[in-house]
């Protein structure tokens, strides 16, 4: 158990940072989430704040406000906030590479099977 605790317990933290990337527009600039951010992240924390004040306040992005997480921070208007995209992309790679990594694990399980015994590791590397 103290094994399991001690290797995942950045995951609890990371959920205080999903309320950042789902409803950027909620999320308070003291909040905890910039301590997480930055300690995870290593980034600022003071520039975090400074940047979801102006951001949450820029009125050229206002209109996209009900856009989907992907289309708000495809926006080249978001560039100027270099940290907070940062975090996004940061958060946003980590879902993606979890579900690549697993994805794989479960094609090597289907094709080491109790029928393929003759298969070699160059066998499975040409079939991933």
């Amino acid at each position: 158990m103290k094994e399991f605790d001690a290797r995942f317990k950045d995951f609890s933290e990371i959920g205080k940072l999903s309320q950042f990337l789902k409803t950027l527009y909620d999320v308070l600039p003291d909040g905890e989430w910039t301590d997480v951010a930055e300690k995870l992240f290593n980034l600022s924390k003071s520039k975090l704040q400074m940047e979801i004040i102006d951001l949450q306040e820029d009125v050229s992005l206002k209109q996209y406000r009900s856009a989907s997480t992907e289309e708000f921070w495809a926006k080249d208007a978001i560039d100027k906030y270099s940290n907070c995209k940062q975090l996004a992309i940061n958060l946003a790679m980590m879902y993606g590479s979890t579900y690549i990594c697993e994805a794989s694990f479960s094609k090597i399980n289907f094709l080491k099977n109790k029928y393929r015994t003759k298969l070699t590791d160059s066998h499975h590397e040409d079939t991933l």
